[in-house]
């Protein structure tokens, strides 16, 4: 049902998933108590991410970015007509999604990046650095494992994944398979990227490859109130590093949120982003 792919080196000209039954989609961004399964279909395609967490707390001196979503993707048979599906996306701050008991996608928990299970195709989010100024971890999609935030030594370590890990304060986010990372501002005056290029859009065309965009990039360290990293489709939001610099927001769907490096005057924590389902059928 898919395929694990280390390294893409240009744009897929078509999902590799191909169309699903009479290729119907439906986005589910919120949970539901149910969902009626259409006259004439017995099976459906699920695709679930889990939610971002977000960044943990601390001072100048301590804190976390947030662990990336989960993500599970099943073919589901044997549906009758006319029966229900429950479907539960996890909200901002590392909730889980599911479809019923079929497959599911865990989100984030502090630092660590969650899981999907049940699926055909189950891969990991990536993980965020525990250290003030840190980016958050990218989501998993179906190429592979969320990409891990950078930390603040190597901006070349910690950031292998097919979504972009955010940016520590030093350093730029890291790029996903299908977006490039947000730029660093430390040392400057100039701040990190506001937005990283966000990946494809989820049309009929690139459903395959939501949540691969790439990190934001961090806040930067001179200037008194640069603006924070957000992460593309899937990536996690870059770090902040003054007293005023908030952490960046993790990318839709599941990318953890950044660690703004607060001091006494305090600077909001990057939320993670809510998951995501998706059906076909």
């Amino acid at each position: 049902m898919g395929r694990n792919i280390a390294q893409v080196n240009s744009q897929l000209t078509g999902p590799i998933t191909r169309t699903f039954g009479t290729g119907q989609v439906q986005f589910f961004t919120a949970s539901s108590t149910s969902w009626t399964i259409p006259g004439g279909v017995t099976a459906v395609r699920a695709r679930v991410w889990g939610a971002g967490a977000n960044a943990g707390g601390g001072g100048k001196s301590s804190g976390n970015g947030g662990g990336g979503g989960g993500f599970s993707m099943k073919v589901i048979t044997g549906l009758t007509p006319g029966n229900t599906l429950t479907i539960t996306v996890g909200t901002t701050g590392g909730g889980s999604s599911s479809v019923s008991s079929n497959n599911s996608a865990s989100g984030g928990s502090g630092t660590a990046g969650g899981s999907g299970s049940g699926g055909d195709v189950n891969y990991t989010g990536g993980s965020a650095q525990a250290q003030s100024g840190s980016g958050g971890g990218g989501a998993a999609n179906l190429f592979g494992n969320g990409g891990d935030s950078v930390n603040n030594n190597n901006a070349s370590s910690n950031r292998n994944g097919t979504s972009g890990g955010g940016g520590h304060s030093y350093n730029a986010g890291a790029s996903g398979l299908f977006g490039a990372g947000g730029r660093s501002g430390a040392g400057t005056s100039t701040p990190g990227m506001v937005t990283a290029t966000s990946g494809l859009s989820p049309t009929s065309q690139s459903l395959d490859v939501i949540g691969t965009g790439g990190g934001g990039g961090g806040g930067g360290i001179s200037n008194s109130s640069p603006a924070p990293g957000n992460g593309g489709s899937g990536g996690g939001g870059g770090g902040g590093y003054n007293t005023s610099i908030a952490g960046g927001q993790g990318g839709f769907p599941g990318g953890g949120g950044g660690h703004g490096h607060v001091g006494s005057a305090g600077a909001s924590q990057g939320s993670g982003a809510r998951g995501l389902v998706i059906l076909e059928w």
